[in-house]
């Protein structure tokens, strides 16, 4: 396809239009929907004073498997003004929400409400209960995969202050001799194609497998197509295929389905944003320094001050260089460009690419073993186009999902941090890669001007509870002062402050059972937000250290922690099926979070929450019931 005018699709973030075009029409057509729900959910609670006018909501769901994807759901559900029975609670919340950002499992929560139109996210999975008795990668069953990320030396290792960072990720070389432990080994052979297992061996045992390849043979067909225009592949292709299939039941009759198409002339859903983190394979990068990628429907790119620069969606795996497209056509008028590449089952596998480090550890081990399991794992490797044994200099990142060519190749960007301009593939990892699980950067943009988060938190920390360790990586983001990025920051009165608010440590999380009900974070402005000191603000000799935004507030947090409100909802990560009444529970359970249990007095504190910026902004006085709520659930 050739497409005149080419340099257009980039969109320069230090220009005047800040948001694109495609945001701005999105946002716009639906802002008639949200004011009016958000004004029906604060009449509800007798807030009808003005301060209903003009307030942008955003939603945050955690990553965490499918723990995270069932408490999400019930979440959502809990949002949706379709669902029976949340009229009297928090029915009308996600009507009344401008973004919505996910991260791995949260992330497919956010894909099941926003692919599946205007049907209730609630009836499309209880439609398909018995689809998550199969697991997502058929033939994996559940398995202990504890230790899994350190001993593949990729991810949640230490630094010598104690802090999680990525470090210098290992190129896998096919010829190695790679030796793993034998308890891990085991737990990964007996949960890879359980039916091959001497103790498990059944009659059907062939019926069984024949299915299993006949599943892979259907990925690697629909993963052909980019494999012959001789794009760059990695796991992530054929696990995207793999999970779309119980995000949308109906996805083969829509395998071609791209991000960029789903843009409607009318939106009825929050504006949908995937969250990723690009690595360098050869760099050390904590949670502080980290690139922060978005998907949505119009765009990719980074708001980090490393690029600030986002490309149109559409054309995604355009060969480009400082912006333009870098292949003219035959008429050397118009220039040659992609379409295709921004595959849904893609975008949303690139976001929780954790679960390859599963396929890519077994990968390895089939150089060392020869058994009957590993040859049937062998030959779903020669399916997906992957031989043992290549050529011997050939070094590939599998884990990773790749972006070739990178569309920002050449580019000149000169802001802080790392350039990408030299690298001619982005390797993107699992949204919660660096620690940060909830996907609150996308929320915290000043231009897209959030007032108020709820964040949903399905992290793994203690037990499979969150312990507030994702709050605390995110704070010390935006509060650093050895940060490799610019650290932005809001004024209020003449005062410079961080725009993340002050969180509880690990140890006060526990210690008082904060996951046990919703917390409100940065209630008080002057209060919960550290100051910059002046010292510090001067001493900086480079002007790109601090970025400042000046009639700015950040949004206020309403932060809700995976709890056994109704259910015991600290399933694995890597639980790779689930029964019907394990879905039933969680999702119920999630409604549950999200309800705080379904107490009256919260669901009153929380339209007090959501006004909370538009009357210090106006500076109105709010209910006095409004106090009492603040004091019970901000954080101090």
């Amino acid at each position: 396809m050739y497409v005149r005018n080419f340099k257009a699709q980039f969109t320069n973030l230090n220009t005047d239009n800040k948001l694109s075009s495609g945001e701005l029409y999105y946002i716009d057509h639906r802002k008639s929907c949200t004011q009016s729900h958000i004004k029906e959910y604060l009449n509800r609670w007798n807030i009808s004073n003005g301060l209903g006018n003009d307030i942008t909501i955003g939603l945050a769901i955690s990553g965490g498997g499918y723990r995270a994807m069932f408490t999400g759901i019930g979440v959502l559900s809990a949002f949706d003004e379709n669902t029976p029975g949340s009229q009297s609670h928090m029915g009308g919340l996600l009507q009344a929400s401008t973004y919505i950002a996910g991260i791995s499992g949260g992330l497919w929560a956010v894909m099941a409400n926003y692919l599946n139109g205007h049907q209730l996210v609630l009836n499309t999975i209880s439609q398909q209960l018995e689809s998550f008795n199969v697991p997502v990668l058929q033939g994996i069953s559940d398995m202990d995969v504890s230790g899994l990320r350190t001993k593949l030396d990729s991810v949640d290792t230490r630094s010598k202050t104690g802090a999680p960072v990525l470090t210098r990720q290992r190129p896998i070389s096919w010829n190695a001799t790679a030796k793993a432990t034998s308890s891990l080994t085991s737990s990964l052979l007996r949960g890879f194609f359980l039916a091959n297992d001497e103790s498990n061996r059944k009659s059907n045992d062939t019926v069984d497998l024949n299915k299993i390849l006949q599943f892979y043979k259907e990925l690697t067909t629909e993963v052909r197509a980019k494999r012959l225009a001789k794009f760059s592949i990695s796991f992530v292709d054929y696990w995207g295929r793999a999970l779309i299939r119980k995000i949308v039941p109906n996805f083969k009759k829509h395998e071609a389905l791209t991000f960029s198409s789903t843009r409607v002339k009318s939106p009825t859903q929050p504006f949908p944003i995937v969250c990723s983190v690009e690595r360098d394979p050869d760099t050390s990068e904590d949670f502080r320094s980290s690139h922060i990628f978005e998907f949505n429907p119009y765009e990719f790119g980074s708001w980090d001050s490393f690029l600030r620069h986002f490309v149109d969606l559409e054309y995604l795996g355009t060969k480009m260089k400082n912006g333009k497209p870098h292949r003219n056509s035959s008429n050397k008028i118009t220039s040659v460009c992609v379409k295709g590449y921004d595959n849904v089952a893609f975008v949303t596998g690139t976001s929780s690419s954790l679960f390859n480090t599963l396929v890519e550890y077994v990968h390895k081990l089939l150089m060392t073993m020869d058994s009957e399991p590993t040859n049937v794992i062998s030959l779903i490797f020669k399916i997906f186009g992957i031989s043992l044994m290549p050529e011997s200099k050939r070094i590939i990142h599998p884990e990773y999902s790749t972006v070739s060519p990178n569309p920002f190749f050449g580019l000149e960007v000169k802001g802080k941090g790392r350039s990408l301009s030299k690298a001619q593939v982005l390797y993107l990892a699992d949204g919660g890669d660096d620690g940060q699980n909830i996907p609150f950067q996308p929320l915290l943009i000043p231009h897209r001007k959030v007032d108020v988060i709820f964040a949903v938190d399905s992290t793994s920390d203690l037990l499979n509870f969150p312990n507030g360790t994702s709050l605390r990586r995110t704070a010390k983001r935006y509060q650093s002062t050895k940060s490799d990025l610019s650290i932005p920051l809001f004024q209020f009165k003449d005062v410079y402050k961080r725009i993340f608010p002050k969180t509880p440590s690990e140890k006060e999380f526990v210690s008082k059972n904060m996951k046990s009900k919703p917390i409100f974070l940065g209630c008080e402005i002057s209060r919960d937000y550290p100051n910059v000191p002046k010292s510090e603000f001067i001493s900086t000799t480079s002007i790109r250290q601090f970025e400042t935004f000046p009639n700015y507030l950040p949004p206020l947090i309403i932060y809700t922690a995976n709890h056994d409100y109704s259910f015991l909802s600290n399933m694995s990560t890597f639980k790779a099926t689930y029964n019907q009444l394990e879905v039933v529970g969680m999702v119920n359970n999630g409604y549950n979070v999200a309800t705080g249990g379904n107490s009256t007095e919260y669901l009153s504190c929380v339209a007090c929450a959501i006004v909370k910026r538009s009357s210090d902004r106006l500076n109105y006085s709010l209910p006095a019931y409004c106090l009492d709520c603040f004091s019970k659930y901000c954080y101090r």
